[in-house]
């Protein structure tokens, strides 16, 4: 028997390219909140020029489908990177500020510079550390994978978290059960491919 389980909240980082600072006010909505805003200077404007600076957003929103999609929506637009991940709602936004502040050297490495086995390399540490540490600080970072959307995402957690978090799921997405669940089993192994960041 499912029990209920706690309110989630779904965090979001966005990194994007721009011409110049922005100095609006942040912008709080009814379902996002803005935890902060920054605007950097890049480090190298080889790659992209026309964008000198690099604005991260960290925000934290009521976990609803609209509110997910219109985030994935935005990042269409090329320069964008991001984080997602959700969390109890009673987690701290200053740990999303540290966990998340680590995908904005991945997103650096991969615009200001031409790729390298090398640099490669580094990125993909640094995805692995945001992974690793998300999941520390309570969080279920969300990965999509590289055939989004046909495919889905990748949800990691905590070992002693998985009997939670498979009735939270079970719960909010139902259950596929008989030939539509290996239907569906089949299409996610053979259209998945890896993941995003990686």
């Amino acid at each position: 028997m499912l029990t209920k389980a706690p309110q989630r909240n779904a965090f979001l980082w966005s990194g994007a390219l721009r011409p110049r600072l922005d100095e609006s006010p942040l912008a709080d909505n009814e379902s996002r909140r803005v935890i902060s805003r920054r605007t950097l200077k890049r480090i190298r404007t080889d790659r992209f020029p026309m964008l000198p600076y690099f604005e991260s957003n960290f925000e934290r929103a009521k976990n609803s489908a609209a509110t997910i999609g219109e985030f994935i929506d935005n990042l269409s637009a090329r320069g964008t990177g991001f984080a997602f991940a959700l969390g109890h709602e009673g987690l701290d936004s200053e740990k999303w500020l540290q966990v998340s502040s680590q995908m904005e050297s991945h997103f650096s490495l991969y615009r200001d510079f031409n790729n390298t086995p090398t640099l490669e390399s580094i990125r993909r540490g640094i995805t692995s550390l945001y992974v690793r540490h998300s999941v520390a600080m309570g969080f279920l970072p969300v990965i999509p994978l590289n055939k989004h959307p046909d495919s889905g995402f990748v949800l990691f957690c905590a070992a002693d978290a998985r009997s939670e978090v498979v009735d939270w799921l079970t719960g909010v997405c139902g259950v596929l059960e008989g030939d539509a669940a290996l239907e569906r089993i089949g299409q996610f192994l053979d259209h998945g491919g890896d993941l995003t960041y990686l």
